[in-house]
């Protein structure tokens, strides 16, 4: 079994927080951060991100079409709308 934790771009820091302490006694095997495409602003993801790096992020959500909208290119997606509001 994989286990896979779904956060949404859209909480608070201290929301992610709580929700990852609160499932992570299920010994998570990734990350799934949803709802990227709702935010511009995504720098309490990667503070989460950065604290948490013992759990990978392997999927990421920009879209309701579905499975079409699930990108792996994480890390990619993300540089790019880092970079794209500079």
């Amino acid at each position: 079994m994989h286990i896979t934790l779904v956060l949404s771009a859209l909480s608070k820091e201290e929301d992610l927080e709580d929700i990852y302490q609160n499932f992570s006694f299920l010994d998570l095997d990734a990350l799934l951060i949803s709802k990227f495409d709702e935010t511009r602003h995504i720098g309490n993801v990667i503070n989460f991100l950065i604290r948490h790096n013992t759990t990978p992020l392997s999927y990421i959500s920009i879209g309701q079409t579905i499975p079409n909208d699930i990108l792996c290119e994480c890390k990619r997606y993300i540089l790019d709308k880092l970079v794209g509001t500079l």
